[in-house]
């Protein structure tokens, strides 16, 4: 049988090595997260500037179009 303080040391081993596993996870998630958002900001932005030009191009005045 193992003694108690072998047995004790080795679940704290376990529980900081479940600790820092969960934390790795979860940055590696948020950061992934993150990236997701900033590309999806990025195209949205991208969208609106595109369907403004859009926009513009379709609905000219006259004095715009050249003769």
């Amino acid at each position: 049988m193992m003694p108690y303080s072998e047995a004790s040391s080795y679940f704290m081993l376990a529980c900081e090595e479940a600790n820092s596993s969960i934390l790795y996870h979860y940055t590696d998630a948020k950061d992934s997260y993150q990236l997701h958002f900033s590309e999806a900001k990025t195209l949205r932005s991208l969208h609106y500037r595109l369907s403004f030009v859009q926009f513009l191009i379709a609905y000219r005045p006259a004095k715009w179009i050249p003769e």
